[in-house]
């Protein structure tokens, strides 16, 4: 060319910088920038539920992706497969990039409060990386994964309770609890009338008061979430005097035990107290019998400690028998809520170590507990199935024989799984 006009660069038409208005080759031309490729994609609530990140849409950081690339025989679920891992982050995207061009099948977990729309907590993708560009993928091959909040009924409870006034009336009080209720609260539907009331500043809805002989017959629902409902109903209220006036009755949750306490203002002929609980709000057993003062005309101050504890809701109630063996509820139903811990990983120690690493975990229900460990590679190192124990567990990774760099260790139980970080020196 003439030298006058000389534009140098990479002529190579196959080389990654290759420069299409270059006549002089200046030996910069070079293969392997472009040889592979990568992916991303955008993990978001989709609030109005369009399949568009838009409005109020919220990024979701802490997904977790799980992407398995087909290894040198070019065919994906053969010994060969590439794995790596990696996580959105508060911008709710995942890039990875410098993956060999080929089939891959990628697995999107999400954290812990939403599911995909179809209720689970985990979907999965195929797609294919091209040598030089960076593939999007998502729902129905688009580049965003439209995920919905999670709602679950199996915390919902709601039990009524009547109090009786003065023996010709009484009052119905309903607690409601669980079940995901957001700004709108609880709906509480008389079956008999049709009327409703919403109730979205407190767990207790009372209602009444109502004639003594009287029945009630009401429905309770979350009003975002309909399908979380209970119906509260019975037909008559016997609102008889019993031997034992009650003031307060009440519980608090301690680390070891529930503690339930109440005081009477007056006592006559009374025998014992049994304390009752229930899972369920509807079906009570005894905890344990309470000797009553028997006939006092001043306050009594009585107090229990259930150590029979379990994670989750329980209810008490107070029954007084008279010296006549005559029972006879006297108290409201009380609610305590023990939280449980969810799945997940507490920490490892030591980082680094050059021999044991201990994983420390917690796990709400005695099960099995799947464990991986990855390579910053995403290859497959170690691979188990842990039985463990409700509450903490602890698993040691043999490490000494590992090459010294960064691993991820990815623990699964159902739907829930979590990753940490660990190092050998």
């Amino acid at each position: 060319p003439d030298p006058c006009n000389a534009v140098t660069g990479c002529t190579d038409a196959a080389a990654c910088n290759y420069d299409a208005n270059a006549n002089c080759n200046d030996s910069s031309c070079e293969f392997e920038s472009c040889a592979n490729g990568g992916l991303e994609t955008l993990v978001f609530f989709d609030e109005n539920n369009n399949g568009t990140f838009d409005g109020n849409d919220e990024p979701i950081a802490g997904a977790t992706v799980l992407i398995t690339g087909a290894g040198e025989d070019g065919v994906l679920g053969t010994a060969d497969d590439t794995n790596a891992v990696a996580s959105t982050d508060v911008n709710g995207r995942i890039g990875v990039s410098d993956l060999p061009p080929g089939d891959y099948s990628i697995t999107v977990y999400l954290p812990a409060g939403y599911v995909f729309i179809d209720g689970t907590n985990s979907a999965s993708y195929s797609t294919s990386v091209t040598a030089g560009l960076v593939t999007e993928f998502g729902t129905n091959g688009e580049q965003i994964p439209v995920v919905a909040p999670a709602v679950s009924c199996e915390d919902f409870v709601a039990v009524g309770e009547v109090v009786c006034g003065d023996n010709s009336d009484y009052q119905l009080v309903i607690t409601h609890i669980g079940g995901t209720p957001g700004s709108n609260g609880y709906t509480v539907t008389n079956n008999a009338t049709g009327e409703s009331v919403v109730n979205n500043f407190s767990n207790n809805s009372i209602l009444g008061p109502f004639d003594a002989g009287t029945g009630y017959d009401y429905t309770v629902s979350v009003s975002d979430n309909p399908e979380c409902t209970a119906d509260i109903a019975s037909q008559n209220i016997d609102c008889s005097t019993t031997e034992v006036e009650l003031l307060s009755f009440d519980g608090k949750v301690l680390e070891a035990s529930n503690l339930l306490y109440w005081t009477t203002a007056s006592e006559q002929d009374a025998d014992y107290f049994i304390l009752e609980k229930s899972s369920n709000g509807t079906r009570f057993d005894e905890v344990a019998t309470i000797n009553a003062a028997g006939n006092s005309n001043v306050q009594q101050h009585y107090e229990y400690n259930d150590s029979a504890i379990t994670p989750g809701v329980v209810y008490y109630r107070l029954v007084e028998v008279d010296i006549n063996g005559e029972a006879r509820v006297v108290s409201q139903v009380v609610s305590l809520v023990r939280d449980s811990q969810p799945f997940g990983i507490i920490g490892a120690a030591p980082i680094p170590s050059s021999s044991f690493v201990a994983v420390n975990y917690q796990s709400p229900v005695e099960g099995i507990v799947n464990m991986k460990v990855y390579d910053v590679a995403g290859k497959l190192i170690f691979n188990a199935d842990l039985e463990a124990l409700e509450g903490q567990n602890q698993i040691k990774i043999d490490v000494s024989q590992y090459a010294a760099g960064t691993y991820f260790v990815n623990m699964v139980q159902g739907d829930e799984q979590q990753t940490i970080r660990i190092m050998r020196d």
